[in-house]
């Protein structure tokens, strides 16, 4: 007899790691939703564009809800939100892709008291290992944003990277990178201290894949793509 999954909602902003954690996960677990925590009074982030998320959630073919989080107490409010997923929707676990404790393992605390469980199924694994487990599901991974103050003048982020695809060979220059600078310090490879943020354009779990038209645009510190257009097609399609 078979037992019933854990039913779960995933925290996601479609990039790689929170996309990876689904497929992880996806086993033991029933991801019945996609939640995006966030700031209510905040801009945009654009390196993740929810449009982009809303597209992903129906390629994913999972229902998926943006959660807005109230300060000046966003413990609390995290707290609020997970409760209201385990009342209104039957959520027993949350899903995450940390790879790293985030700001003294806030995620951990937001879950105490909500009967919730904290499922990160990436949490201290080694980086070449997560890169490795994406391309070898056939992730296809879009870089959307670097942060140019995170490297020196010597590598350009943005003609390297931005709208570029994150693959081993991209991530060989990196490694060199590394090596050869010594002022401002080695850039994460998986982007974790914010260098640069990806987004998946396809996956196995996809029923669909995501085609796009951007461009490049800088702003101060950043570069990120501008969506111009998105849509869905077939795999099929050419």
């Amino acid at each position: 007899m078979m037992m019933n999954k854990i039913k779960a909602a995933l925290c996601f902003t479609g990039g790689k790691d929170c996309t990876l954690a689904l497929h992880r996960v996806s086993t033991k677990y029933n991801v019945a939703m996609l939640v995006t925590f966030a700031p209510r009074s905040a801009q945009p982030f654009r390196a993740h564009p929810l449009h982009l998320i809303q597209l992903q959630a129906e390629a994913l073919d999972i229902p998926h809800r943006v959660l807005l989080v109230d300060g000046p107490d966003y413990l609390g409010s995290y707290r609020k939100l997970i409760r209201q997923l385990r009342e209104e929707c039957g959520i027993e676990a949350l899903v995450t892709g940390d790879i790293l404790d985030v700001c003294n393992n806030f995620m951990g605390r937001a879950v105490e008291t909500t009967g919730v469980e904290l499922v990160r199924p990436l949490f201290q694994q080694p980086r070449q290992e997560i890169l490795d487990d994406c391309w070898s599901l056939g992730f296809d991974i879009l870089i959307t944003c670097v942060n140019n103050s995170k490297f020196d003048t010597g590598f350009d982020a943005s003609r390297l990277m931005v709208g570029h695809r994150l693959t081993n060979e991209l991530l060989n220059q990196v490694r060199d990178y590394n090596t050869k600078q010594k002022s401002i310090g080695e850039v994460d490879l998986a982007g974790e201290f914010g260098e640069f943020h990806t987004m998946i354009i396809d996956s196995p779990l996809f029923r669909q894949k995501i085609s796009y038209e951007a461009e490049p645009v800088v702003d101060g510190d950043f570069t990120y793509l501008n969506f111009k257009s998105t849509m869905l097609l077939d795999k099929y399609d050419c």
